[in-house]
C-alpha cells in the first residue's frame, strides 16, 4: 500500500461491513469468512500502521481484494462494490485522470498521483491522510450497507 496502514485499514472497514451484511442476511458462513478476514487484518494493522514494520505486498493485497470481491458476489450484493471500495476507486481514478491529463492537456490535475500522495505534497502528514481516508471509507461502508439493505 502507498501509505502505512491505508489499505489494511480500509479493508478492515470494508470486511466489517460485509460481516454485518452477512449477519443481517442470515449468511453466517459468509459472515464467519468476513470475521476471519477482519481478525487477520487487525493484528496485521498493528505492525502495518506508521511506522510500518510489515507490508502486505502484492500477494497480500491481491488476495484480500479477491476475497473482498468474492464475498460481495456470494452475498449477491456486487452492486455495492464501487461504493464499498470507493476510496480504492478514487485512488485508481486519480491515476487515470492524471495520466490522461498529462498526455492530452500536457498538464497535471493533481500535484502527484495516486491522490493520497497529492495530499502529502499539500503538507498533510502520512498519518493524517490515512486517518481521513479511513473516515471516508467508513462513511462509504455505512452508505453501501444502507443501500444493500434498501
Amino acid at each position: 500500500d502507498g501509505l502505512d496502514g491505508l489499505v489494511g485499514g480500509l479493508l478492515a472497514i470494508g470486511f466489517t461491513a460485509l460481516l454485518a451484511l452477512g449477519v443481517i442476511l442470515g449468511r453466517s458462513d459468509l459472515a464467519l469468512a468476513a470475521a476471519t478476514l477482519v481478525g487477520g487484518l487487525i493484528p496485521f494493522l498493528y505492525f502495518n500502521i506508521y511506522p510500518a514494520r510489515v507490508f502486505a505486498g502484492n500477494v497480500g493485497a491481491l488476495a484480500w481484494a479477491g476475497a473482498f470481491v468474492a464475498l460481495s458476489l456470494l452475498l449477491d450484493r456486487a452492486f455495492i462494490l464501487p461504493l464499498l471500495g470507493g476510496v480504492f476507486v478514487l485512488e485508481g481514478l486519480s491515476v487515470i485522470i492524471q495520466v490522461a491529463s498529462v498526455k492530452l492537456k500536457k498538464g497535471r490535475v493533481f500535484l502527484m498521483a495516486p491522490i493520497h500522495h497529492h495530499f502529502e505534497v499539500k503538507g498533510w502528514t502520512e498519518t493524517k491522510v490515512t486517518m481521513r481516508f479511513w473516515l471516508a471509507g467508513g462513511f462509504l461502508a455505512f452508505l453501501a450497507l444502507f443501500i444493500a439493505l434498501v
